[in-house]
Formats: structure tokens, C-alpha cells, sequence
């Protein structure tokens, strides 16, 4: 059975519960049906069923862990495009085998002992990250790796490498001074505040993590949100000094092993009034290696004055539990044909209820409410479903504040209890205030 010889335009869609989800575009419902997402209930009048993927159990398998597989994986997702940067350097000293990469914004260093390697000390060698990372993954586990002259040995395969001189290393700033923190939950943290970057490239600051040393936060912003979220600093200046900077912004890669940090950030400083320079160095936890750590160089600049975006005093209040939330927003945007930037949602509050609407060509293309704890006069407006969902899926906790100033054209502000704030400017327009 085919969508396109339905005679209905907008197409009703249920759950596997047969409750209704709102209706969609015809384009949309012919998507899910050819992807066998849905299948079609009823002809007249239309009807289709969402499925829901089936829960699987999942059986605990003992994995050996591999550190020289760790060690590799984790180091090439420090490299950069250029094929001096596109390497890895192996190093063995003082029985350890050292592996370090480097990309134009961070580097990596870390070890292991040498009882998964063969080679004289003081051996090193630079190798392909891309060829060592194929051939890894068809080794045995117990393979051990041996470094020579020409390049590597890994159980009976060899790669070809070339001369350690030319391989970059990111030196910390001269005459430096180091500020040590200790961030709880970093991951979570970093995760959250690098939702909200811009992806811009002419916003050069506003691509970054900015890690705010005077108000303890972690910041992230592409113009039309922002996201905050406090840091309990726990730590001393190592040169006595409370005052080495206001802050510094963090690239976005700082994201891509943001599961294996600590907590523990050493802020680097230069002394230099000329030519000032920032790092920041992050200890990595990577299972079966030792002294693992990354360097990112700071991107240069001043970042926007974020507290002033950020509304003082409301009208209105709502809490709502995440999910339940959540889930409507996906709905809405199911209801999307098309793939435009912008993904606006009208939203009705009143009487402990929010009625969530979205609207294509005049229509009512979706409508789905969601019940919290609602005080303050009666609301309506519009803001990015997306932005709305970014800031839900990284926040932790069950339930979520949404604070409301009295105008439509006013930034929404999303809460919790664990120090997570977003602020989501309005989408204001004739039809989304109606």
C-alpha cells in the first residue's frame, strides 16, 4: 500500500499504544513508511503507526583491555590534517613506551611499560596514525610491538615511518604561571556548555569553552543561547597569585576525549605583556597507560560579556520533568517536511499545562501538551525546538525550571537543581505570537 495514493494531505499518526501523536506531511509519513519506521494502519482515513525500537538485553562481555590499543585510539584523536600532523611519535625511554601527537590546537602524551614492546632505549620513530589504527584493529591482543629504524613492527606486519625531528610539540608558554582547578563531573559539564557553540568559522571566540576563572563557570554560546553551568573550584594558584587571568577559551576539540578527564585543569599563563599566551592541561584517565595529559593552546581573544545576556527577574515559572518534555519536542519535530535552519515551536502556558504547537503554511501541523508545575500568568511565545531539546538531553536530573519574563520577544531561561542554566532567545514573528 502505498502513502501517495492517499487522498489526505496531512497524515494522523498513533504510537504502538494507538494514541495520537498529532499529524504530519505526506511527505514525511511516505519517509517513515519507506524506512519502515512506521506502517500504515488505516487507508481512510489515513493512519500510520510509529514503531518503537524493541528493547534489547544486553549480555556483559569480559573484555581484556588492551593499553597499547588504548594508548594508540586515544592519541590519534589528537591529530591534525597535514601528514606531519596526521602521525604519531613513538618513543621508548627508560623502558616505557611514550606516544605522542600533536594537531595546530592540542596535543597528547601518554605511556605504558615496555612489556608490550621490544626496541632499544631511546628509539623513536613517527608513524601514520591512519595505517597504525587499520592495522591494530586486526592484530591480536597479544602482539607486542617492536620499534626499529625504518618503522614499526606490530606482531607480523610492518609500517613504514619517517624521522622524529620534524614532528611539532606545543611547549607551554614561557615564564608561565600555572593555576590548578578541580572541576566535578567535567565530563557532563563539557558536554553541556559545548552544545551551545557556534559552528561560525568568522565567530572565533564563540567556537570555544570559555572556562570563566573569576565567576567559577563553564560558558558556551553561538548567539542565540547560551549555556552556563558552575564549577566548584578546588584548588591553589602555584605561584601564590589569585589573579593569573580573568579566563580562557578552550577549543571545541577539547570535546572529543572529554570522557577521560579527571577534573583536574592546570591553567597556564604567560607572563609576557606583549605577546600573552594561554594553555590549558588536562590529565587523562586511559585505562592501562600511565602519565596521560593534553595540552590545548587557548583561542586568542576576548569573550562576550555572557552575564549580561543572562534575564534578572521573572514573571512566571514552570517545572516539568525532562522527559516527558523531551519526548513531545521529538514529536514536533517529526512534524518538520522540511530541513530549514530554523525550527520554531509556539508554546501555550497556562494552568499547569504547556500546549506546544507547530505550524507549517498556516497549519497546525503538530499539537502536544505536557503537565508541570506552572505560577504566573498565562504565556505564549516561540523558541527553537532544537535548542530547547540540546539543553533537555545534557542536563542532568529528572526535572527542569522554565523561567518566563512577561514578553513573547523576552529569552527564555531552563534551570535545575545542580547549577545548569541556558538561556534561549525567541523566535519572535507574526505567526508564532498569534
Amino acid at each position: 500500500m502505498k502513502l501517495n495514493l492517499f487522498p489526505s494531505k496531512r497524515i494522523m499518526i498513533v504510537d504502538q499504544q494507538k494514541k495520537r501523536l498529532g499529524r504530519v506531511p505526506l511527505s514525511v509519513a511516505r519517509t517513515l513508511v519507506d524506512t519502515k519506521r512506521a506502517t500504515v494502519l488505516r487507508k481512510r482515513p489515513t493512519v500510520i503507526k510509529l514503531h518503537t525500537p524493541a528493547k534489547t538485553r544486553s549480555i556483559p562481555v569480559n573484555r581484556p583491555t588492551n593499553p597499547l590499543r588504548n594508548l594508540i585510539n586515544t592519541a590519534c584523536q589528537f591529530t591534525g590534517r597535514p601528514e606531519v600532523l596526521s602521525s604519531l611519535l613513538f618513543e621508548v625511554v627508560d623502558g616505557r613506551l611514550h606516544v605522542s601527537s600533536a594537531s595546530p590546537e592540542a596535543s597528547f602524551t601518554g605511556s605504558i611499560e615496555q612489556g608490550h614492546t621490544h626496541g632499544n632505549n631511546s628509539r623513536s620513530i613517527c608513524v601514520s596514525a591512519l595505517r597504525i589504527k587499520k592495522v591494530l584493529s586486526c592484530c591480536d591482543r597479544r602482539d607486542t610491538l617492536h620499534i626499529s629504524d625504518g618503522g614499526i613492527q606490530l606482531g607480523s606486519i610492518f609500517i613504514e615511518g619517517y624521522s622524529p625531528e620534524k614532528f611539532p610539540k606545543i611547549a607551554p608558554p614561557e615564564g608561565r604561571i600555572t593555576r590548578s582547578l578541580n572541576i566535578p563531573e567535567i565530563t557532563e559539564k563539557l558536554q553541556f556548555a559545548g552544545k551551545a557553540l557556534s559552528q561560525k568559522v568568522y565567530n572565533t571566540a564563540l567556537r570555544g569553552i570559555y572556562i570563566d576563572l573569576n565567576g567559577n563557570c563553564l560558558a558556551g554560546s553561538d548567539g542565540n543561547r547560551l549555556h552556563v553551568v558552575s564549577i566548584q573550584e578546588q584548588g591553589r594558584n602555584l605561584n601564590g597569585s589569585n589573579n593569573a587571568d580573568n579566563g580562557i577559551i578552550l577549543p571545541a576539540s577539547v570535546l572529543k576525549a572529554a570522557k577521560l578527564h579527571t577534573g583536574a585543569v592546570n591553567i597556564i599563563t604567560s607572563k609576557n605583556p606583549k605577546h600573552a599566551q594561554q594553555a590549558a592541561q588536562f590529565p587523562l584517565t586511559v585505562p592501562g597507560c600511565v602519565d596521560c595529559s593534553s595540552v590545548y593552546r587557548a583561542i586568542n581573544g576576548n569573550y562576550p560579556q555572557y552575564h549580561e545576556a543572562i534575564p534578572k527577574g521573572f514573571s512566571s515559572t514552570f517545572r516539568v520533568n525532562k522527559q516527558e518534555l523531551a519526548q513531545v519536542l521529538h514529536r514536533g519535530l517529526i512534524s518538520y517536511a522540511t530541513d530549514a535552519d530554523s525550527k520554531p515551536i509556539i508554546a501555550h502556558f497556562k494552568s499547569g499545562m504547556l500546549t506546544v504547537e507547530v505550524r507549517t503554511h498556516g497549519r497546525i501541523a503538530f499539537r502536544g501538551k505536557v503537565s508541570g508545575n506552572y505560577s504566573g500568568r498565562p504565556y505564549h511565545g516561540s523558541v527553537d525546538c532544537r535548542y530547547l531539546l540540546d539543553a533537555l538531553t545534557t542536563m542532568p536530573g529528572e526535572s527542569v525550571d522554565i523561567l518566563l519574563q512577561g514578553n513573547p520577544n523576552e529569552a527564555w531561561t531552563l534551570k535545575d537543581d545542580r547549577g545548569y542554566m541556558a538561556v534561549i532567545m525567541p523566535i519572535v514573528s507574526a505567526s508564532s505570537v498569534k
